[in-house]
């Protein structure tokens, strides 16, 4: 199926076969099974829920993306950047508004976005690098794999990492931060930058035999 520049809402279902949908003034649903689905420059929301075993690629959605299967479910608001989804990995970069992506055996990579972040994953790593210093919380959980977290140098937050069975490491030091670590789990709590006391963005991470890292952009 293959559909441009329409002037109001689209719905495709499939059965087999691709879908490829682009320029449209309204919103986008894809439901069904496939192959590769592709929805780009839609003007207000974008679903894509079903089956589809080849590549995915969202861009460019003013309103709200859904995406959903039985091993994942991702939604994003307000994404000027792109949403890939293939067999091994997610990425996700610029968004504007809230990101919540839950899924398993997959990568996850996220860049710049920019609202609040939750992501769930397993047997995988995690990658999160912003631009900015976050201006809402970063929620992360992984099960058994790493998980790596960028931002600026001048960036405020308190932060709550935890792993079990693993390592935490940071680039960031305060006098307020405060390191433990036994046989059953490494931990890093405390705030970085800003004033005692002051509200900050929350960062808070959890995995189990990975890594945590914490780390400064060039």
């Amino acid at each position: 199926i293959d559909i441009v520049n329409a002037g109001s809402d689209v719905t495709a279902t499939l059965q087999k076969g691709d879908v490829r949908i682009n320029h449209v003034d309204g919103n986008v649903r894809v439901t069904g099974r496939g192959d590769d689905v592709e929805v780009t420059n839609v003007s207000g929301n974008a679903t894509v829920e079903g089956v589809f075993l080849g590549s995915g690629l969202v861009r460019n959605v003013k309103g709200t993306t859904r995406c959903t299967s039985p091993w994942l479910d991702v939604t994003v608001a307000q994404m000027s950047g792109k949403l890939e989804i293939d067999a091994d990995q997610i990425t996700l970069s610029d968004a504007a508004g809230p990101a919540k992506i839950a899924t398993h055996n997959k990568d996850i990579e996220v860049q710049d976005v920019v609202g609040r972040l939750n992501i769930t994953d397993a047997h995988s790593d995690i990658k999160v690098r912003l631009s900015a210093a976050p201006q809402d919380d970063v929620e992360i959980a992984n099960d058994a794999g790493d998980v790596e977290v960028t931002l600026p140098a001048n960036s405020s937050f308190a932060i709550s990492a935890v792993s079990r069975s693993g390592e935490v490491e940071s680039d960031f030091r305060e006098p307020s931060h405060q390191s433990a670590g036994n046989e059953e789990a490494e931990r890093l709590s405390g705030q970085f930058g800003g004033k005692a006391g002051a509200p900050a963005p929350r960062i808070t991470i959890a995995t189990s035999y990975g890594t945590i890292r914490l780390r400064k952009s060039d």
